[in-house]
């Protein structure tokens, strides 16, 4: 079978890897994501925290 010279054959790994090198920082969403998961552990502290109290 002949693949087009734009496809890639990747392992599970070797995706893993590219995904990992690419995706996270490399884009914008990657760190509005990573921005907004530390925002929300924060706010979740100070709830507790005031919850506790």
């Amino acid at each position: 079978m002949n693949l087009p010279d734009d496809v890639k054959v990747l392992t599970l790994t070797e995706l893993a890897e590219i995904e990992k090198a690419d995706g996270g920082n490399a884009t914008p969403i990657g760190f509005i994501i990573g921005f907004g998961t530390i925002i929300g552990f924060i706010v979740c502290l100070i709830i507790v925290y005031k919850n506790c109290l």
